[in-house]
């Protein structure tokens, strides 16, 4: 079996974490793997790729231009279909799912096209927009009726696309949710001493929130509510974002504005996150909308309690008083609440007990790739 992969980038992401975990898997069953990304960024992955022996096909053009890019990458797309001849085109994210379809088009073979939808959220507008728009609607329905399978990592996104586009047939859609590893490498206690105290976090009350700086994420609020969390609450705490993103100017006002310059660390793009997890003691992410929520996952596998918004996806994994604390999205008081309730180092340990059974159950590496190895051979008959 030759499957090609289609992605916009292969930097750390939820969806290019996804990739890179099922690839792996899939290698191991020696089935054909190449990928094909059009991002001449940041390229987090590509070592490891490389060392795993993965085929590696990216434009080496950069031109300041979309639609001159998107025709140049039509072009290569379309000359690597042809010379690899694979049974499966495998894509993720918007911009891939667009191209491979335009791509497939013009080509006389109907190749076995699967998309991965990642996210539930409007086709053209990614993170900036949930609600998808009338054109985006139409395109869509284009697009996903053409895929042989569209897979969705939770019933959140399954649901947007039923909802959103048009004659979508329910049976073409399969979910297969991500899987991690659970058994996380862990880093030397030297290692996460340093990093407590280069942030001067001994001591304190840590909350943590690892995600792109961007509108989705409702970054704003969280601020927002650990500022009132300050004010109520005369405890020593500290609130680490680690993350880029285009919101992180407006974000570092915020924090300026409500006078949280040293109660609030915004801590970039963190290369290793094993430590990042191990320095905090709750982990938050207030997020609009949610695929699935990758870091969520991250954050269980090191037992650490759940703060997150009561929509999307993210009821999918997090449980009320189980494994975390669910709070209605934009309600400051509600999280302010959940704050101080995880005060108690007791109640998070009792809220983290269920971790790794969860992950084992529904999220684990193995069970992600038999699910996508058999849509793959449904596809083949």
């Amino acid at each position: 079996m030759k499957i090609l992969f289609a992605i916009t980038s292969i930097d750390k992401g939820g969806a290019e974490t996804h990739l890179v975990n099922l690839v792996s898997g899939l290698l191991e069953k020696s089935i054909n793997v190449s990928i094909f990304y059009t991002s001449n960024d940041k390229q987090f992955f590509k070592k490891k790729l490389e060392t795993l022996n993965v085929k590696l096909f990216k434009k080496k053009y950069n031109i300041n231009l979309n639609l001159v890019n998107f025709f140049f990458d039509f072009l290569h797309l379309r000359k690597l279909i042809l010379q690899i001849n694979p049974d499966i085109i495998h894509v993720h994210l918007p911009y891939m799912e667009l191209l491979t379809f335009l791509v497939l088009k013009t080509l006389k073979k109907k190749y076995k096209f699967i998309i991965t939808k990642h996210v539930d959220s409007s086709l053209l507008n990614g993170s900036d927009r949930q609600q998808e728009s009338f054109f985006g609607s139409f395109l869509g329905g284009l697009i996903y009726n053409r895929a042989k399978i569209i897979i969705v990592i939770s019933q959140a996104v399954k649901k947007y696309v039923i909802d959103n586009y048009n004659n979508i047939n329910v049976k073409n859609i399969a979910v297969i949710r991500y899987g991690i590893e659970y058994k996380i490498l862990s880093n030397s206690t030297k290692t996460v001493n340093k990093f407590k105290k280069k942030y001067n976090l001994q001591g304190y009350y840590v909350l943590g929130v690892a995600a792109r700086l961007v509108r989705q994420k409702s970054i704003d609020f969280l601020i927002k509510s650990f500022s009132e969390y300050n004010k109520n609450y005369n405890l020593k705490s500290k609130l680490l974002i680690a993350g880029k993103g285009p919101l992180k100017k407006e974000l570092e006002e915020l924090v300026a504005s409500l006078n949280l310059k040293k109660s609030v660390k915004f801590l970039g793009f963190q290369s290793d996150i094993n430590t990042f997890y191990r320095s905090i003691d709750v982990f938050c992410l207030t997020s609009n909308y949610e695929g699935l929520g990758l870091a969520i996952l991250e954050a269980l596998a090191f037992k650490k309690p759940i703060i997150t918004s009561n929509c999307s996806a993210m009821p999918e994994i997090i449980k009320q008083n189980k494994n975390g604390l669910l709070v209605d999205h934009l309600n400051i008081r509600q999280l302010v609440k959940a704050i101080e309730a995880l005060e108690d180092p007791k109640l998070r340990n009792k809220i983290s007990f269920n971790s790794t059974k969860l992950l084992k159950k529904k999220f684990s590496l193995p069970l992600m790739i038999k699910k996508t190895i058999r849509v793959y051979n449904s596809n083949l008959n």
